[in-house]
């Protein structure tokens, strides 16, 4: 499972050290999960109206994340225990 943290176990962990903290994240957090969270979209917390540049930059931002995430499941499915199964062609 893949461990994470909250703001309230954030200082516990990296009082823990950056080499094993993921580690232990992974075996002992209770924040864990089967799947990574998903990442929050680019300007998502923004709370002004934002302008035409920054618009751009969060289509361009949120394109390689899209990216990312598709290179990943391609990454999994070519895994012999990967989290993604590629689809059996009939």
């Amino acid at each position: 499972m893949v461990g994470g943290d909250c703001l309230c176990c954030r200082d516990f962990w990296n009082s823990v050290g950056q080499d094993t903290a993921q580690e232990h994240k992974n075996r002992s957090s209770k924040h864990r999960s089967h799947w990574p969270r998903p990442k929050t979209p680019p300007g998502y917390w923004d709370v002004d109206f934002p302008s035409t540049q920054k618009i751009a930059l969060n289509k361009e931002q949120a394109r390689q994340m899209h990216k990312e995430k598709r290179e990943w499941a391609a990454a999994e499915a070519n895994k012999d225990n990967g989290r993604h199964l590629r689809r059996k062609s009939s």
